[in-house]
């Protein structure tokens, strides 16, 4: 489920360095369900909540919402819609998995999560079962039952090796911001660039620029003005501008 979150809030191929706080969060709230003596399954309870400006709000029972505002809801559907996509790809023959990643955002990620199920042992099974909160009406059809085996275990694997197969072109970046760049008007602001100052292997200080989404952008201008330390994580660019092409940015 943290895998699909990352997927429904910053669609990527890889996801790099720490979680987004508003997945934390998310995540915190949810709640294993009782499980019946002898039983193999396990049910995870997740309380229906919308995007609030930026926070997550309880839905009551039967509010006039839709599944583009819960964020719950987005979550819980791209996990089946994720499985779903994968395995009907696998059923028709089409074994080109990685390309199904792009069509469809999903990321490593979320296949290594699901190799982390058991499906490497012969035998296995695994079977995802949604149950629907009513107080939010689904705006499209999911199967009530999606079953992996370890025959899908092959494909799943060498998908994650081949999507992660330039992770060693990524550099983790950890330092301080000394200057900020963006339009001045607020309004029409959706991106900016962050000069960040590092020490590197040689303890040299070097500077790399990074160009942030908005939110990301204000996350930077709060952890300029408090001197917090940052964390970039992406592919950098020598040239004439030192820039890193970034795939995660985080606050410390």
């Amino acid at each position: 489920m943290g895998a699909a979150a990352q997927d429904v809030l910053k669609p990527a191929i890889l996801h790099l360095g720490r979680m987004d706080t508003k997945i934390s969060s998310f995540l915190s709230k949810c709640r294993f369900g009782q499980t019946e003596a002898g039983s193999v399954g396990i049910s995870v309870i997740c309380p229906m909540t919308e995007d609030d400006d930026g926070e997550n709000r309880r839905l009551e029972l039967f509010e006039d919402k839709t599944e583009e505002t819960s964020f719950t809801r987005q979550i819980t559907r791209k996990v089946f819609r994720n499985i779903q996509k994968l395995k009907s790809r696998i059923d028709d023959g089409q074994y080109n998995l990685a390309e199904t990643s792009k069509e469809n955002g999903i990321s490593a990620n979320f296949y290594d999560a699901l190799l982390g199920m058991n499906l490497r042992q012969e035998g296995i099974r695994v079977d995802f079962m949604p149950e629907w909160a009513p107080c939010l009406k689904m705006e499209e059809s999911l199967p009530q039952r999606i079953s992996l085996t370890h025959h899908y275990y092959q494909l799943i694997h060498a998908t994650v090796t081949q999507l992660k197969g330039n992770i060693r072109k990524y550099r983790k970046i950890t330092g301080r911001i000394k200057r900020l760049e963006a339009a001045a008007d607020i309004e029409s602001r959706n991106a900016g660039k962050v000069s960040v100052v590092y020490v590197d292997d040689t303890n040299r200080a070097k500077t790399v620029v990074v160009t942030l989404d908005k939110d990301d952008y204000n996350r930077a201008i709060e952890a300029h003005t408090k001197g917090w330390y940052v964390e970039v994580i992406g592919a950098m660019r020598d040239g004439h501008s030192r820039e890193i092409e970034c795939e995660s940015f985080n606050v410390i």
